[in-house]
């Protein structure tokens, strides 16, 4: 790579965990009161995206590009977001 081309290429190579979920099942022992005892089985999960990345990449996100799949232009870092990072919750519960 000559010296006129170092400020516009640079290593891409990451580490990311996209997606974790956490579950936890509720005991029966737990439930015996809940709603008239009507509910026989319940369990909370929390799960995240887009949690961790590691990266020497000075941009924003070595995995994203404004010009999605295309070919012509694949891989052209012109400030694109990355994906946000989001949290959810949920309860199941089984009658």
């Amino acid at each position: 790579m000559g010296d006129d081309t170092r400020g516009y290429i640079e290593g891409a190579s990451y580490l990311k965990l996209r997606e974790l979920s956490l579950s936890y099942d509720i005991g029966q022992e737990h439930l015996r009161g809940v709603l008239g005892g009507t509910v026989r089985s319940a369990s909370v999960t929390l799960s995240g995206r887009n949690l961790w990345t590691v990266t020497d990449y000075t941009g924003l996100d070595p995995e994203v590009s404004n010009f999605g799949s295309q070919a012509v232009a694949r891989n052209i870092d012109v400030a694109p977001f990355p994906p946000s990072r989001s949290f959810w919750l949920s309860i199941s519960l089984g009658f």
